[in-house]
């Protein structure tokens, strides 16, 4: 009887085993197969390609918008500046409303720096190096439990008898022996600094800050509003860190349609779907819209919906009919039958 291999444990990201996974090896982009050639797959290969398919697009592929590509760059000068100055180093914040693709964003600027730091030969993307750490803050977060992320990132001991200037102090040790030039922290809306808890831990980010030579990077929701920059903690927290607000896409100009469009066909290419001619998914750029808000999050949602329904029916194609199942479009009017007037 022959056993199966054991599955690799699905690590998170916010674990030094998960990031190295999600930055090691992003999927790559399949081949897109001519009917005739997947008509000719056997049900197995069929099963794979569309596993392959999804990996990617849900996994790897990553939409260039403008707002992207700005963020993007800011980081990397950021991250650069920050090479140069001892302490009371800068850091960014990337806030906007849920479903703009805030964390995307912050992934690709920390995956996009590791590789970079592996294709210079720099000493922080040497082999055992981990040159960036992602964490997120959790809900009612107090200062040990701040610092318990870091922990939980790099596997370290934190019981309760352990103190927070112990882990402190361990955390901040071991991020300078594997050079880590950025840390980001996700969901940092969970810092109400009008709590005593949570100002605390805002502390306690600081004070790990000042231990480690790295930038810093916030990303959450709406953190105009989240008090995270109220009282004289957040004016700190605001003088120090350069804000990126993402907002949606519109259609209301010239410039905001073409845009939409470009990101439609941006995606759609992403989609890898056997009979999509390019440029079709702009027949339903209006109902996209009008679903999406012009969210980033919520039409890659809806895409990607649409998409697994188009390769699971062999349909391959974004159609009326595969829109209509997920709400996109509104459900075709029934026929209307004639009377028949005539005398029996």
């Amino acid at each position: 009887m022959s056993s199966q291999p054991n599955p690799q444990p699905a690590w998170p990201f916010s674990t030094k085993e998960g990031w190295k996974k999600f930055t090691d090896s992003p999927a790559q982009r399949p081949k897109v197969l001519s009917p005739k050639q997947f008509d000719a797959l056997t049900q197995h290969e069929r099963d794979t390609y569309e596993r392959t398919r999804l990996t990617y697009m849900l996994e790897s592929a990553v939409i260039r918008t403008p707002q992207l590509a700005s963020i993007l760059k800011a980081a990397r000068d950021r991250i650069y500046l920050n090479e140069f100055k001892p302490y009371a180093r800068h850091g960014l914040i990337v806030t906007g409303e849920a479903t703009l693709g805030k964390t995307t964003t912050v992934l690709r600027i920390g995956r996009d720096h590791e590789r970079r730091r592996r294709r210079q030969q720099h000493p922080a993307g040497m082999p055992g190096m981990i040159p960036v750490v992602y964490v997120t803050v959790p809900p009612s977060c107090g200062s040990k439990d701040m610092l318990v992320q870091f922990a939980d990132f790099f596997g370290l001991p934190h019981g309760h008898r352990i103190s927070k200037t112990e882990i402190m102090s361990t955390v901040a040790g071991v991020m300078t022996r594997v050079r880590t030039e950025l840390v980001i922290v996700d969901e940092i809306h969970n810092l109400d600094l009008g709590r005593q808890p949570a100002a605390e831990a805002s502390d306690a980010l600081k004070q790990l800050s000042e231990k480690c030579p790295a930038t810093f990077i916030y990303s959450g929701i709406n953190l105009d509003k989240s008090g995270l920059f109220s009282g004289i903690r957040g004016r700190q927290i605001a003088d120090r860190f350069q804000s990126h607000r993402m907002t949606p896409f519109t259609r209301n100009s010239q410039q905001g349609r073409a845009e939409w469009d470009q990101l439609l066909i941006d995606f759609e290419d992403t989609l890898s779907l056997i009979r999509q001619r390019p440029g079709d998914i702009l027949t339903f750029a209006g109902p996209l819209f009008a679903r999406s808000g012009g969210s980033i999050g919520k039409l890659a949602d809806a895409l990607h919906g649409c998409a697994l329904t188009a390769i699971r029916t062999g349909t391959e194609r974004l159609t009326p009919a595969v829109l209509r199942d997920h709400g996109i479009v509104p459900p075709s009017k029934p026929a209307r039958t004639r009377k028949n007037t005539g005398a029996a």
